[in-house]
């Protein structure tokens, strides 16, 4: 016991010492089993990799624009930051300008500012911008091409994606619809017909206005005498056999003796049973379009919408410009007035590459002639409201809209005013 008691520390060194020694075996043991497995997943992975490049094709090089893109002063070299904030992105920084080309000296080569005159690493001369530019290039992708663009240089910018949503006259069009119809971005008085400003926002067989509830004989057996109760909106009614159903443009006509239909025709002289409590559609495609007075995203409730069936005809009227006045033989904006016949309601089909794709509405309308209203002038095809390119563009302009695509009664055709707000 003496003996333990003089010489625990050795023992408990050496304890520790053995235990020491048997963790690095442990983990030479370890190292040596993984390096086995790491080995054997590597041999499996080449493997694998061999069968596959027997089956993949070459990539093309050729496909790649990445040189032409840098080379060509029409295609830039955009360097994005995360810590910019928005509006300031397109502008770059002090030091840092945010947009590049390569220099044109084949033994330089290096990324140089894209306004630069001179390359500041070989002090080559550069070629000025737009040299090069043709009807086809569109440097900032907004729509409007770079020579269209140069026209309008207090207006226009053709290294600004955003200009193409903006409403450089105020006249509720924005700069891309001006361009797409040759007007002029800096007149008001010169915009596109009233119809670019037509979005689709739904389209099929709405209900009827009245749905049948019940019939009331009033003990007698004279079809005269009965009375038929109508929902109308929110509210019934009770008329008459051959009487209006109140402002729908309906009439009944005619109500079966067991009491569980009616016959109602509309004012152009359709037809239509209606079942004790069912809801029926008309057999007339219709087609509900916003009328985008407001251009804000915000605003889109507050702009008018039309409502009306195929062949039916409606009147646009230009909306104002708040103290716009007449100007000797110029109308005022408000005054100008076109008359438009819904033609077809169609769809367009899918592309071939996303055959997964819904089928996009599409309303056909005419323009018809001040003097002769039985024929039209010009057509316009009204595509669905696309949130992201048909607003103002507003910087830190809220990302979600809710509710899109409206709903309840239709608005009637009115001037809501005040074409743009900033």
């Amino acid at each position: 016991m003496d003996f333990l008691v003089k010489h625990y520390e050795k023992l408990i060194l050496g304890l520790s010492l053995l235990c020491l020694i048997l963790c690095v075996l442990l983990v030479r043991k370890s190292f040596i089993a993984n390096s086995a497995k790491i080995e054997e997943k590597e041999k499996s992975a080449q493997q694998i990799t061999k069968n596959l490049r027997k089956n993949l094709e070459e990539i093309d090089s050729s496909a790649f624009q990445g040189r032409e893109c840098l080379v060509n002063p029409c295609r830039l070299v955009a360097v994005e930051s995360a810590n910019t904030k928005k509006g300031m992105e397109k502008k770059g920084g002090l030091v840092t300008p945010k947009r590049y080309v390569v220099c044109h000296n084949e033994q330089c080569k290096y990324l140089i500012s894209f306004n630069s005159d001179r390359c500041p690493f070989c002090r080559t001369q550069q070629d000025p911008i737009g040299k090069d530019v043709t009807e086809e290039d569109d440097t900032d992708g907004d729509g409007i091409p770079d020579l269209y663009e140069q026209k309008y240089p207090d207006i226009l910018d053709f290294l600004d994606p955003d200009d193409g949503r903006m409403d450089a006259d105020n006249d509720c069009f924005l700069n891309v619809e001006e361009y797409r119809a040759r007007t002029s971005p800096d007149n008001p008085d010169d915009h596109p017909k009233l119809a670019a400003l037509l979005r689709v926002a739904w389209t099929g067989k709405r209900p009827l206005p009245c749905r049948f509830e019940n019939l009331r004989k009033v003990d007698s057996d004279n079809p005269a005498d009965w009375r038929v109760v109508l929902q109308v909106g929110k509210s019934q009614e009770t008329v008459k056999i051959g009487e209006d159903i109140g402002k729908t443009g309906f009439k009944v006509e005619s109500a079966a003796s067991d009491g569980n239909s009616i016959v109602v025709t509309s004012s152009d002289g359709k037809s239509y049973t209606l079942p004790k409590r069912k809801e029926v559609t008309e057999d007339i495609d219709s087609a509900r379009m916003y009328y985008l007075n407001f251009r804000e995203r915000a605003m889109l409730r507050r702009n008018p919408v039309v409502f009306k069936r195929l062949n039916e005809t409606f009147v646009l009227r230009a909306p104002s410009q708040g103290e716009n006045t007449n100007n000797g033989d110029r109308p005022a904006r408000g005054a100008i007035q076109e008359t438009y016949r819904i033609l077809a309601i169609e769809e367009e089909p899918a592309p071939a590459d996303q055959p997964d794709a819904k089928p996009t509405k599409l309303v056909r309308i005419g323009l018809l002639d001040a003097e002769d209203e039985s024929r039209h002038t010009q057509e316009f095809v009204i595509r669905v409201l696309d949130p992201k390119n048909d607003f103002l563009y507003i910087e830190n302009n809220a990302d979600s809209m809710r509710n899109m695509d409206g709903g309840g009664a239709a608005m009637p055709m009115r001037n809501m005013g005040g074409g743009r707000r900033r």
